[in-house]
């Protein structure tokens, strides 16, 4: 009898144990999955968080947004776009790629769109067309993006008539002034110059008169037109140089 009692009581402590130890398992557990619930909340709250800003930034930017599937098909456009293309944004979505390019730029479309494919992006140069028939230069910055498992081409564009306008500005301003120089009969020259030294000179045609060298001479070499200059005046020549520069 008493080893029975003994044999109970012992089989009492040990099932105690048990439980005590089931239950610190089952609270750790607990404690494990809520701490595992609360992590995935808050990278979901955050995913959604970012989610939402990506989505606010890409609506209000200033520069136009298409999301464009692999066959060219716009599927997504911001609110610059509606602006920049004159269309209403259901409208756009019905358009392909083709239908807002140029006429004269469509057909190099498959293999840009190709390029991207390849390449995972490409940045170019483009004209588009706005409902009205206008057209205007764009810069597209274009790239392949995932979303929910499909790839498409996220197109970034850019309006850059008013670049085209300053370069076609600079460039006829280049022009009066090269037909400026080559028509005085006096020697004139631009000394072009990257940190301190000449890199290149431009020369008018009287140059060959008055110092035998041709515009080609001073091409090939850029010392050319400082070696000309008495010796014993070039560092004042050098010193008022500095001065300009």
């Amino acid at each position: 009898a008493p080893v029975r009692e003994q044999a109970r009581l012992i089989a009492v402590v040990i099932a105690l144990m048990i439980a005590a130890a089931g239950l610190s398992i089952i609270s750790w557990w607990r404690q494990k999955s809520a701490e595992y619930s609360r992590m995935q909340y808050e990278a979901e709250l955050k995913r959604k968080n970012l989610s939402q800003q990506y989505d606010y930034l890409i609506k209000y930017v200033n520069d136009i947004v298409l999301l464009v599937d692999p066959e060219g098909k716009i599927v997504e456009a911001n609110d610059r776009a509606v602006t920049a293309y004159g269309y209403a944004r259901e409208e756009l979505t019905r358009l392909a790629i083709r239908d807002i390019r140029a006429p004269e730029t469509r057909d190099v479309i498959n293999s840009q769109i190709k390029e991207v494919r390849e390449r995972k992006g490409l940045i170019f140069e483009t004209v588009h067309m706005r409902k009205d028939g206008t057209l205007f230069p764009v810069e597209v910055s274009s790239r392949i993006i995932d979303v929910d498992g499909r790839s498409f081409i996220q197109s970034i564009i850019r309006d850059i008539t008013e670049r085209k306008k300053a370069e076609q500005a600079l460039a006829e301003s280049e022009k009066r002034f090269k037909r400026l120089v080559e028509s005085v009969t006096d020697y004139i020259y631009t000394v072009e110059v990257a940190n301190g030294r000449p890199v290149k000179t431009i020369h008018g045609p009287s140059c060959v008169n008055v110092t035998g060298y041709t515009p080609d001479d001073y091409g090939a070499d850029p010392d050319l037109w400082l070696r000309m200059i008495f010796e014993e005046d070039r560092p004042a020549v050098l010193n008022q140089a500095s001065k300009v520069l």
